[in-house]
């Protein structure tokens, strides 16, 4: 009995030192972090793209101007006030600029009729043009 007892209250120790430590150090925390990170680029690129589709739609041409102008444009600031796109004001800066969820600006192109890209520069925040651990429209 007493055997089973010690056993026990050992096991018990075991889980809460365990428990602890996943409190203090969480596992895979930077993983986690850095796949949300690329899903939640990943969507904002394509939404650009389909919003940017949809106003092409609806107006018969695309969004014109800066990147700026035209998100603002698929925000709302249209002749209808249609909304293509709705943008989280936490994941822009004061002067209303789209950044991913590493804190640099998204490139992108709306403007164009044969057909609107977007990508972020990815975690490295390096600008390679769509490739590397860019998140892109087109992959």
């Amino acid at each position: 009995m007493k055997v089973i007892k010690t056993l026990v209250v050992g096991l018990l120790c075991l889980l809460l030192c365990g428990l602890v430590l996943n409190l203090i150090f969480p596992p895979a925390q930077v993983g986690v972090i850095t796949t949300g990170g690329r899903v939640q680029a990943k969507n904002d690129v394509t939404q650009l793209v389909v919003a940017a589709k949809a106003y092409t739609t609806e107006y018969g041409k695309p969004p014109e101007g800066s990147q700026l102008a035209q998100l603002k444009a698929l925000e709302g600031d249209n002749p209808r006030k249609i909304v293509f796109i709705e943008v989280d004001p936490k994941h822009t800066t004061k002067d209303g600029i789209f950044l991913d969820p590493w804190g640099t600006p998204y490139v992108y192109d709306l403007s164009k009729p044969s057909g609107a890209w977007a990508y972020s520069f990815g975690r490295n925040k390096i600008d390679e043009h769509g490739n590397g651990d860019d998140c892109a429209s087109w992959q």
